[in-house]
């Protein structure tokens, strides 16, 4: 077996890697720079790049990358499924009023991609003005359900 050519410390670890995920503005960046400097800089980068610090920070010598991400494409990403749910819901519609109207071959109604797109614009906005509420209030909203072990608990399953 050839031996490795990455250096490793008394406990057997090459390596460690840290990815720091989270949403936008929580401070990652800074709780690297903090992390790594020991200090707390005022002006922080919005992403870092991949910060190693000494291999004598730890006393385990285990040498450590600490990988920052960017929580933008996450916004981005959450925006996009929720208007793409929105969009099948829309659609979903359509094909009830068609159905419950005599079916595309019993001349029931087709709505057009324009009355499609109204009922995404309707369901969007219904999305917008519960969201605009408090949690308190959103609860309303939220399915309740029977727990095995808390008969106090919401249940998102």
């Amino acid at each position: 077996m050839a031996a490795s050519s990455s250096p490793t410390n008394f406990v057997g670890l090459s390596g460690v890697r840290i990815v720091v995920v989270g949403d936008v503005g929580t401070g990652k960046s800074s709780l690297i720079v903090a992390a790594a400097t020991k200090s707390f800089p005022e002006n922080v980068p919005s992403v870092l790049p991949p910060t190693r610090p000494p291999v004598d920070y730890y006393p385990d010598r285990v040498p450590l990358t600490i990988i920052d991400t960017s929580s933008r494409f996450n916004i981005v990403g959450q925006w996009a499924v929720t208007t793409s749910v929105d969009f099948s819901l829309a659609q979903l519609i359509q094909v009830i009023i068609l159905l419950s109207t005599g079916g595309n071959n019993g001349g029931g109604y087709l709505a057009s991609k324009y009355v499609v797109i109204g009922f995404h614009g309707g369901i969007l906005l219904i999305h917008a003005i519960i969201n605009c509420f408090s949690i308190r209030w959103r609860r309303i909203f939220l399915i309740r359900c029977i727990c095995p072990y808390d008969s106090h608990s919401l249940c998102c399953y």
